[in-house]
Protein backbone atom coordinates (compact mmCIF):
# COMPACT_ATOMS: atom_id res chain seq x y z
CA UNK A 1 0.00 0.00 0.00
CA UNK A 2 2.48 2.55 0.62
CA UNK A 3 4.55 1.81 -2.38
CA UNK A 4 1.42 2.74 -4.31
CA UNK A 5 1.04 5.86 -2.37
CA UNK A 6 4.88 6.82 -3.43
CA UNK A 7 3.47 5.91 -6.65
CA UNK A 8 0.37 8.29 -6.14
CA UNK A 9 2.86 11.13 -4.75
CA UNK A 10 5.56 11.08 -7.77
CA UNK A 11 2.87 11.18 -10.45
CA UNK A 12 1.67 14.27 -8.87
CA UNK A 13 4.66 16.00 -8.71
CA UNK A 14 5.31 15.14 -12.25
CA UNK A 15 1.75 16.70 -12.88
CA UNK A 16 2.95 19.89 -10.98
CA UNK A 17 6.55 20.40 -12.69
CA UNK A 18 5.99 19.22 -15.60
CA UNK A 19 2.31 20.46 -16.73
CA UNK A 20 2.24 19.33 -19.99
CA UNK A 21 2.70 15.89 -18.97
CA UNK A 22 0.09 13.50 -21.08
CA UNK A 23 -1.63 10.56 -20.09
CA UNK A 24 -4.38 8.62 -20.75
CA UNK A 25 -6.94 11.23 -19.03
CA UNK A 26 -5.40 14.28 -19.61
CA UNK A 27 -5.62 15.94 -22.92
CA UNK A 28 -2.14 17.00 -24.58
CA UNK A 29 -2.24 20.61 -25.38
CA UNK A 30 1.53 21.48 -26.14
CA UNK A 31 4.17 19.57 -27.17
CA UNK A 32 6.66 18.68 -24.24
CA UNK A 33 9.89 19.78 -24.14
CA UNK A 34 13.02 16.91 -24.28
CA UNK A 35 13.98 18.56 -21.26
CA UNK A 36 11.30 17.86 -19.48
CA UNK A 37 11.65 14.20 -20.10
CA UNK A 38 15.25 14.33 -19.50
CA UNK A 39 14.83 15.67 -16.15
CA UNK A 40 11.46 12.32 -15.37
CA UNK A 41 14.20 9.65 -16.72
CA UNK A 42 17.43 11.43 -14.68
CA UNK A 43 15.02 11.49 -11.60
CA UNK A 44 14.32 7.66 -12.43
CA UNK A 45 18.02 6.84 -13.15
CA UNK A 46 19.24 8.61 -10.10
CA UNK A 47 16.78 6.66 -7.71
CA UNK A 48 17.85 3.65 -9.79
CA UNK A 49 21.33 4.04 -8.96
CA UNK A 50 21.57 4.84 -5.42
CA UNK A 51 19.47 1.52 -4.18
CA UNK A 52 21.35 -0.37 -6.35
CA UNK A 53 24.77 1.03 -6.01
CA UNK A 54 24.66 2.69 -2.36
CA UNK A 55 26.81 0.94 0.59
CA UNK A 56 23.87 0.27 2.37
CA UNK A 57 20.45 -0.82 1.91
CA UNK A 58 17.70 1.86 1.17
CA UNK A 59 14.11 1.88 2.35
CA UNK A 60 12.24 3.97 -0.37
CA UNK A 61 9.45 4.75 2.66
CA UNK A 62 12.41 6.28 4.56
CA UNK A 63 13.72 8.65 1.45
CA UNK A 64 11.58 9.30 -0.63
CA UNK A 65 9.12 11.62 1.52
CA UNK A 66 12.35 13.86 2.26
CA UNK A 67 12.57 14.37 -1.64
CA UNK A 68 8.27 14.98 -2.19
CA UNK A 69 8.82 17.19 0.57
CA UNK A 70 11.89 19.44 -0.86
CA UNK A 71 9.65 19.40 -4.13
CA UNK A 72 6.42 20.73 -2.70
CA UNK A 73 8.80 23.36 -0.37
CA UNK A 74 10.29 24.69 -3.76
CA UNK A 75 7.07 25.81 -5.30
CA UNK A 76 5.96 28.09 -2.64
CA UNK A 77 5.40 29.09 1.08
CA UNK A 78 2.52 27.08 1.67
CA UNK A 79 2.55 24.00 -0.49
CA UNK A 80 3.83 21.11 1.19
CA UNK A 81 4.15 17.05 1.13
CA UNK A 82 2.68 15.95 4.73
CA UNK A 83 2.47 12.48 6.34
CA UNK A 84 -0.31 10.38 7.07
CA UNK A 85 -0.39 12.34 10.77
CA UNK A 86 0.35 15.64 9.81
CA UNK A 87 -2.60 15.17 7.15
CA UNK A 88 -4.79 14.43 10.00
CA UNK A 89 -3.33 17.19 12.22
CA UNK A 90 -4.33 19.52 9.11
CA UNK A 91 -7.54 18.13 9.01
CA UNK A 92 -8.05 18.26 12.66
CA UNK A 93 -6.80 21.92 12.38
CA UNK A 94 -9.17 23.18 10.51
CA UNK A 95 -11.83 21.91 12.09
CA UNK A 96 -11.53 22.63 15.41
CA UNK A 97 -11.05 19.53 16.73
CA UNK A 98 -6.66 19.59 17.22
CA UNK A 99 -5.04 19.62 20.59
CA UNK A 100 -2.69 22.64 21.22
CA UNK A 101 0.27 24.11 23.08
CA UNK A 102 -1.55 27.45 22.63
CA UNK A 103 1.49 28.91 19.76
CA UNK A 104 1.61 30.48 16.29
CA UNK A 105 4.71 31.53 14.35
CA UNK A 106 6.00 31.15 10.99
CA UNK A 107 9.05 30.00 9.36
CA UNK A 108 11.91 31.95 9.61
CA UNK A 109 15.76 31.24 8.69
CA UNK A 110 14.60 27.73 8.25
CA UNK A 111 13.12 26.82 12.03
CA UNK A 112 10.23 27.92 13.51
CA UNK A 113 9.73 31.75 15.05
CA UNK A 114 6.98 32.03 17.79
CA UNK A 115 4.54 35.29 17.25
CA UNK A 116 2.27 34.80 19.24
CA UNK A 117 1.12 32.45 22.38
CA UNK A 118 -2.73 32.09 23.56
CA UNK A 119 -2.72 33.82 27.37
CA UNK A 120 -2.99 31.05 30.04
CA UNK A 121 -1.89 27.81 27.79
CA UNK A 122 1.18 26.09 28.45
CA UNK A 123 3.11 27.46 26.32
CA UNK A 124 2.60 30.56 28.15
CA UNK A 125 2.68 29.28 31.65
CA UNK A 126 5.92 27.74 30.72
CA UNK A 127 7.13 31.61 29.36
CA UNK A 128 7.76 30.99 25.61
CA UNK A 129 6.42 34.46 23.83
CA UNK A 130 7.27 35.82 21.16
CA UNK A 131 11.07 35.91 19.60
CA UNK A 132 11.75 32.39 20.63
CA UNK A 133 12.69 29.93 18.38
CA UNK A 134 11.62 26.13 18.41
CA UNK A 135 14.56 23.76 16.30
CA UNK A 136 13.41 19.98 16.95
CA UNK A 137 9.95 18.53 18.46
CA UNK A 138 10.18 15.26 19.84
CA UNK A 139 13.57 14.77 19.19
CA UNK A 140 12.84 15.81 15.26
CA UNK A 141 14.60 18.65 14.20
CA UNK A 142 12.72 21.74 12.24
CA UNK A 143 15.63 22.77 10.21
CA UNK A 144 14.21 23.50 6.46
CA UNK A 145 11.08 21.60 7.16
CA UNK A 146 7.76 23.72 5.25
CA UNK A 147 6.03 25.87 7.16
CA UNK A 148 2.81 23.56 7.89
CA UNK A 149 5.28 20.32 8.85
CA UNK A 150 6.33 22.54 11.57
CA UNK A 151 3.36 23.86 13.07
CA UNK A 152 1.90 20.77 12.75
CA UNK A 153 4.69 18.90 14.78
CA UNK A 154 3.15 21.53 17.46
CA UNK A 155 -0.12 19.56 17.48
CA UNK A 156 -1.57 16.34 18.62
CA UNK A 157 -5.27 14.77 18.15
CA UNK A 158 -4.87 13.66 22.01
CA UNK A 159 -3.20 15.13 25.20
CA UNK A 160 0.39 14.92 24.39
CA UNK A 161 3.29 15.97 25.75
CA UNK A 162 5.89 18.12 23.47
CA UNK A 163 9.57 17.98 24.35
CA UNK A 164 11.18 21.27 22.57
CA UNK A 165 14.48 22.35 21.88
CA UNK A 166 14.09 26.44 22.08
CA UNK A 167 16.30 29.34 22.14
CA UNK A 168 14.82 32.03 23.92
CA UNK A 169 15.42 35.59 22.41
CA UNK A 170 18.56 36.70 22.67
CA UNK A 171 20.16 33.65 23.90
CA UNK A 172 22.15 31.34 22.37
CA UNK A 173 21.71 28.21 25.06
CA UNK A 174 19.30 25.28 23.94
CA UNK A 175 16.51 24.49 26.41
CA UNK A 176 14.46 22.37 26.91
CA UNK A 177 10.72 22.28 27.03
CA UNK A 178 8.36 20.03 27.76
CA UNK A 179 4.92 21.09 27.23
CA UNK A 180 1.64 18.99 27.16
CA UNK A 181 -0.59 20.08 24.92
CA UNK A 182 -4.73 20.52 25.46
CA UNK A 183 -7.77 21.60 23.95
CA UNK A 184 -7.36 24.88 22.74
CA UNK A 185 -7.99 27.26 20.31
CA UNK A 186 -8.20 31.17 19.48
CA UNK A 187 -11.59 32.26 20.48
CA UNK A 188 -13.79 34.61 18.33
CA UNK A 189 -14.67 37.40 20.42
CA UNK A 190 -15.40 40.80 20.99
CA UNK A 191 -15.29 43.77 23.96
CA UNK A 192 -15.76 47.17 24.21
CA UNK A 193 -12.40 49.34 25.27
CA UNK A 194 -12.24 52.27 27.35
CA UNK A 195 -12.13 54.12 24.85
CA UNK A 196 -15.58 52.95 23.62
CA UNK A 197 -13.52 51.29 20.37
CA UNK A 198 -14.90 47.70 19.77
CA UNK A 199 -12.25 45.34 19.31
CA UNK A 200 -12.82 42.39 17.90
CA UNK A 201 -10.83 39.10 17.79
CA UNK A 202 -10.96 36.95 14.24
CA UNK A 203 -8.43 33.87 14.07
CA UNK A 204 -10.67 32.48 11.71
CA UNK A 205 -12.71 33.10 7.83
CA UNK A 206 -15.51 30.68 8.30
CA UNK A 207 -19.10 31.07 8.86
CA UNK A 208 -19.17 31.96 12.46
CA UNK A 209 -17.05 34.66 12.12
CA UNK A 210 -18.99 36.31 9.15
CA UNK A 211 -22.12 35.90 11.91
CA UNK A 212 -20.62 37.14 14.83
CA UNK A 213 -19.22 39.98 12.98
CA UNK A 214 -22.70 41.19 11.07
CA UNK A 215 -24.27 40.87 14.87
CA UNK A 216 -21.41 43.28 16.26
CA UNK A 217 -21.72 45.85 13.27
CA UNK A 218 -25.74 45.54 14.22
CA UNK A 219 -24.84 47.58 16.98
CA UNK A 220 -23.53 50.55 15.33
CA UNK A 221 -19.84 50.43 16.56
CA UNK A 222 -18.00 54.41 16.34
CA UNK A 223 -14.59 52.72 15.87
CA UNK A 224 -13.91 48.82 15.05
CA UNK A 225 -10.30 47.36 15.99
CA UNK A 226 -10.36 43.92 14.33
CA UNK A 227 -7.19 41.33 15.63
CA UNK A 228 -7.03 39.34 12.60
CA UNK A 229 -3.91 36.96 14.10
CA UNK A 230 -3.59 33.78 14.76
CA UNK A 231 -5.51 32.25 11.88
CA UNK A 232 -7.23 28.82 12.35
CA UNK A 233 -9.44 28.40 9.66
CA UNK A 234 -11.38 29.70 6.75
CA UNK A 235 -12.91 29.59 3.37
CA UNK A 236 -13.20 31.41 0.03
CA UNK A 237 -16.93 31.91 0.33
CA UNK A 238 -16.60 32.98 4.09
CA UNK A 239 -14.05 35.63 2.97
CA UNK A 240 -16.16 37.16 0.13
CA UNK A 241 -19.11 36.98 2.67
CA UNK A 242 -17.28 39.09 5.06
CA UNK A 243 -15.67 41.75 2.54
CA UNK A 244 -19.06 42.53 1.90
CA UNK A 245 -19.81 43.17 5.06
CA UNK A 246 -17.02 46.04 4.86
CA UNK A 247 -16.68 47.30 1.41
CA UNK A 248 -19.47 49.01 -0.40
CA UNK A 249 -19.52 49.26 -3.83
CA UNK A 250 -17.24 52.29 -4.96
CA UNK A 251 -14.15 49.89 -2.74
CA UNK A 252 -10.35 50.53 -4.36
CA UNK A 253 -8.62 47.28 -5.68
CA UNK A 254 -9.38 45.59 -8.45
CA UNK A 255 -9.13 41.65 -6.25
CA UNK A 256 -8.18 39.38 -9.37
CA UNK A 257 -7.99 35.08 -8.64
CA UNK A 258 -5.11 33.16 -10.66
CA UNK A 259 -6.00 29.53 -11.12
CA UNK A 260 -3.75 27.47 -13.67
CA UNK A 261 -6.69 28.31 -16.50
CA UNK A 262 -7.72 31.48 -16.06
CA UNK A 263 -7.62 35.23 -14.28
CA UNK A 264 -10.50 36.48 -13.48
CA UNK A 265 -11.70 39.73 -11.14
CA UNK A 266 -13.82 39.44 -8.29
CA UNK A 267 -16.33 40.99 -6.87
CA UNK A 268 -15.90 41.81 -2.95
CA UNK A 269 -17.78 44.82 -2.19
CA UNK A 270 -21.30 44.76 -1.66
CA UNK A 271 -24.29 48.11 -1.98
CA UNK A 272 -25.48 46.57 1.35
CA UNK A 273 -22.20 47.34 2.89
CA UNK A 274 -21.45 50.05 5.59
CA UNK A 275 -19.11 52.17 5.92
CA UNK A 276 -16.80 51.81 9.13
CA UNK A 277 -13.73 53.57 10.56
CA UNK A 278 -11.74 50.51 10.76
CA UNK A 279 -8.47 49.48 12.36
CA UNK A 280 -6.69 45.92 11.92
CA UNK A 281 -3.84 44.33 13.99
CA UNK A 282 -1.93 41.99 12.00
CA UNK A 283 1.09 39.56 12.34
CA UNK A 284 3.34 36.97 11.38
CA UNK A 285 0.42 34.19 12.13
CA UNK A 286 -1.63 36.67 9.77
CA UNK A 287 -2.11 33.75 6.86
CA UNK A 288 -4.29 33.15 3.99
CA UNK A 289 -7.82 34.50 3.91
CA UNK A 290 -7.11 36.73 7.14
CA UNK A 291 -4.08 38.43 5.23
CA UNK A 292 -5.77 38.68 1.85
CA UNK A 293 -8.65 40.32 4.24
CA UNK A 294 -6.02 42.46 5.79
CA UNK A 295 -4.37 43.43 2.45
CA UNK A 296 -7.96 44.62 1.26
CA UNK A 297 -8.69 46.69 4.46
CA UNK A 298 -5.78 48.49 3.51
CA UNK A 299 -6.10 49.35 0.05
CA UNK A 300 -9.33 50.71 1.16
CA UNK A 301 -7.96 53.34 3.35
CA UNK A 302 -8.30 51.36 7.07
CA UNK A 303 -5.24 51.60 9.42
CA UNK A 304 -3.23 48.70 10.33
CA UNK A 305 -0.85 48.21 12.66
CA UNK A 306 1.65 45.43 14.43
CA UNK A 307 4.33 43.27 12.35
CA UNK A 308 4.30 42.59 8.56
CA UNK A 309 2.83 39.48 7.23
CA UNK A 310 4.46 36.23 5.68
CA UNK A 311 2.93 36.53 2.11
CA UNK A 312 0.39 33.08 2.36
CA UNK A 313 -2.63 34.72 0.75
CA UNK A 314 -3.15 31.41 -1.24
CA UNK A 315 -5.99 29.22 -1.90
CA UNK A 316 -4.81 25.75 -0.87
CA UNK A 317 -5.89 22.32 -1.99
CA UNK A 318 -5.61 19.35 -0.19
CA UNK A 319 -4.90 15.70 -2.07
CA UNK A 320 -4.88 12.97 -0.09
CA UNK A 321 -2.59 10.07 -1.46
CA UNK A 322 -3.26 6.73 -1.45
CA UNK A 323 -1.06 5.82 2.39
CA UNK A 324 -2.47 8.53 3.83
CA UNK A 325 -0.18 11.15 3.15
CA UNK A 326 -0.96 14.30 1.43
CA UNK A 327 -0.29 17.01 -0.94
CA UNK A 328 -1.00 20.70 0.22
CA UNK A 329 -1.41 22.82 -3.26
CA UNK A 330 -1.68 26.53 -3.93
CA UNK A 331 -4.35 26.20 -6.87
CA UNK A 332 -5.32 30.06 -6.98
CA UNK A 333 -3.30 32.90 -6.29
CA UNK A 334 -4.76 36.70 -5.55
CA UNK A 335 -3.46 40.05 -6.81
CA UNK A 336 -4.42 43.31 -6.04
CA UNK A 337 -3.90 45.70 -8.92
CA UNK A 338 -2.40 43.47 -10.42
CA UNK A 339 0.34 42.53 -7.09
CA UNK A 340 0.98 39.39 -6.07
CA UNK A 341 0.09 39.22 -2.16
CA UNK A 342 2.14 36.49 -1.73
CA UNK A 343 4.91 38.46 -3.00
CA UNK A 344 4.47 42.02 -0.83
CA UNK A 345 2.65 40.52 1.79
CA UNK A 346 1.14 42.95 4.24
CA UNK A 347 2.70 46.34 5.25
CA UNK A 348 1.45 48.04 8.66
CA UNK A 349 0.90 51.47 8.67
CA UNK A 350 2.88 51.72 12.21
CA UNK A 351 5.00 48.73 13.45
CA UNK A 352 5.01 47.43 16.74
CA UNK A 353 7.86 45.44 17.35
CA UNK A 354 7.50 43.26 20.35
CA UNK A 355 3.47 43.27 19.56
CA UNK A 356 2.48 44.27 23.08
CA UNK A 357 -1.13 44.15 23.48
CA UNK A 358 -1.87 47.62 24.79
CA UNK A 359 0.77 49.04 21.83
CA UNK A 360 -1.21 47.63 19.94
CA UNK A 361 -4.60 49.01 20.78
CA UNK A 362 -3.15 52.37 21.39
CA UNK A 363 -1.52 52.91 18.05
CA UNK A 364 -4.95 51.40 16.15
CA UNK A 365 -6.87 54.17 18.82
CA UNK A 366 -4.18 56.73 17.77
CA UNK A 367 -4.28 55.77 13.99
CA UNK A 368 -8.53 55.59 14.12
CA UNK A 369 -8.95 59.27 15.11
CA UNK A 370 -6.55 60.54 12.23
CA UNK A 371 -9.42 59.28 10.05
Amino acid sequence: MKKLGYRIVFALIVLVFFPQFAGSKIERTHKVEKTDYRYLSLFSEVSALIKIGYVEEINPSEKFPGAFAAMMRSLDRCSAYLSSGEALMYDLHFNGSVYSAGIFGQRVMNYFYISDVIPDSPAYEAGLGRGDVIKAVNGKSLFSLSYWEMYLSLLSNGPEVKKMIVFRENSDKPELVSLKTGKLRPVLSSVTLNSGVTLVRVPAMNSDSVAFMKKEIAKNPSRLIIDLRNYSAGDYASFLAMCRLFFTTNAKGQLTIKTKDKEEPVTFSSPLARKLSVAAIIGSSTILYNELFAALLRENGMRIVGNPTPGMATMLKKIPLEDGSALLMTEAQFYINGKNICETGVLPHEEIEDMEEQQLIAACNRLLEKQ
